[in-house]
């Protein structure tokens, strides 16, 4: 969860699973 809303929120650190 946190690893899907964080990346998502801060744009910085979504290598795949932001994808």
């Amino acid at each position: 969860v946190w690893h899907v809303l964080l990346p998502r929120s801060l744009g910085l650190m979504d290598p795949d699973w932001s994808s």
